[in-house]
């Protein structure tokens, strides 16, 4: 009953986008009563303010780690982590990013979430790209593409990671690997 109660909640909402979604989420946040529930709608705010009001996006991600923390769920606090970085690495400011989603990679880690750890861990990637750190930024993204790759079915999120590293070398100029990596997430990619 609750999963079905959730995959329509979610499938009604998956035809919505931009303001209209964020509007009808804020209409599903005053009949939400369960913590757990909250925390992934402020989250899923959080991630859709980005583009429009990062304020906004950085209110709720910090009222869903404040949430998380006061219920004590980690895999929520995890979640919240990693909107924070993701809110920090789009304004700019990844040396913060860094701290929380770091946090975020190692609770995770903790919980045997893996999808939650590689995301933390691509974030993390993408923290040290914005600093031009790419020793580091090729060293999360191989993290990340090796859980991507201890998990079943999994070509798109591989493509992904490949696409990262890819992404990394031709940012260095060194084209023969950016090509290398490129092809090999193309065939990633080719199989979903």
């Amino acid at each position: 009953s609750f999963l079905i109660g959730v995959f329509f909640y979610f499938s009604t909402h998956a035809q919505k986008q931009g303001q209209a979604l964020v509007d009808s989420l804020l209409q599903e946040l005053t009949k939400i009563k369960a913590d757990t529930s909250i925390i992934k709608l402020y989250n899923r705010l959080s991630d859709l303010y980005i583009d429009i009001d990062q304020q906004k996006a950085l209110e709720y991600a910090e009222s869903s780690l404040a949430k998380s923390k006061n219920i004590n769920w980690k895999r929520g606090k995890g979640a919240s982590m990693v909107a924070l970085g993701n809110v920090y690495n789009f304004n700019g400011n990844p040396g913060k990013a860094i701290v929380y989603l770091k946090e975020a990679a190692t609770i995770y880690k903790e919980l045997g979430v893996k999808f939650g750890e590689a995301a933390s861990l691509n974030a993390l990637a993408k923290s040290y790209e914005r600093l031009s750190d790419y020793p580091s930024t090729i060293k999360y993204h191989t993290l990340a593409l090796q859980i991507h790759e201890s998990i079943p079915n999994n070509d798109l999120r591989i493509g992904n990671s490949l696409s990262g590293i890819a992404t990394v070398y031709y940012l260095q100029k060194d084209y023969k690997k950016s090509l290398d990596y490129y092809f090999k997430a193309l065939e990633k990619k080719k199989v979903v």
